[in-house]
């Protein structure tokens, strides 16, 4: 994959531009331009958009970066894509494609991850999650007032919650509140308790069948998507939990949390 220097000199000859003609165009000197080329300093962010539209390309084009890869297998998607977030935080760190790399780091460091801050927003990605924040800190830590979302992290804190979610969600059937609490060994008081908070958030969905001489009670996940959250919450917990970080990339500073 080329790098940006070679990219940037490629498209300045492709449309017939001097470094000085260039750079004209940019507002900025034609040493500027000289110097990007020769990889002795790099654009700043913010003349990016602006190189990209001046040579008529987009800042994936300039940065090497194909989007135009078919997926054949919709299957294949959530690792492809998992895959681009961190191809994407590489890319901006001006380096090679250290996909193997950063597979090496990983098998020698536990809870390996690479982060990514700016001012507008923040990109998180490790081994098994690739998670994007586009909201700048100053809207982000509102979140640490939400009740709502408060309150919600309270219900999952319940051991009841999870042994009853991983019942239905490994089952993925019907179960009853007598069929749970015995696979789980948990009382059925607990069990009932963990369900009903379940249901006030439509996590799960309850019925009443009647049989020939009684009436029962059954229940199963109805949100299946809302597991996709709970995986993400308790897998941004897992990482926040440890005491000391492994970084394979790191950009930014405690300013982020102003």
């Amino acid at each position: 994959m080329s790098q940006l220097n070679e990219i940037l000199a490629t498209l300045r000859k492709k449309n017939n531009l001097t470094q000085e003609e260039l750079g004209a165009k940019l507002g900025v000197s034609a040493q500027s331009i000289s110097k990007w080329e020769n990889s002795v300093s790099m654009p700043d962010i913010c003349l990016l958009p602006m190189i990209a539209e001046t040579l008529g390309v987009s800042i994936d084009e300039l940065f090497g970066i194909n989007n135009s890869h078919s997926i054949n297998n919709a299957d294949d998607l959530p690792k492809e894509m998992h895959e681009e977030i961190f191809a994407r935080i590489n890319h901006w760190f001006d380096k090679a494609d250290a996909k193997e790399a950063y597979k090496k780091f990983a098998e020698k460091h536990d809870n390996v991850a690479s982060v990514f801050f700016t001012k507008d927003g923040a990109i998180f990605e490790n081994k098994n999650i690739g998670v994007i924040f586009p909201k700048a800190p100053t809207e982000a830590i509102k979140l640490l007032n939400d009740d709502g979302a408060k309150e919600f992290l309270s219900i999952l804190s319940d051991p009841g919650v999870f042994a009853t979610i991983e019942h239905l969600a490994t089952s993925k059937q019907y179960a009853t509140v007598a069929s749970i609490a015995n696979k789980c060994a948990r009382s059925e008081k607990d069990v009932h308790s963990a369900l009903e908070k379940l249901k006030r958030y439509q996590l799960v969905n309850h019925q009443c069948i009647n049989l020939e001489d009684e009436t029962v009670d059954i229940w199963r996940i109805q949100r299946t998507h809302a597991l996709l959250f709970i995986y993400t919450i308790l897998e941004l917990a897992k990482q926040a939990s440890i005491p000391a970080d492994n970084y394979f990339y790191y950009r930014g500073d405690g300013h982020w949390c102003y």
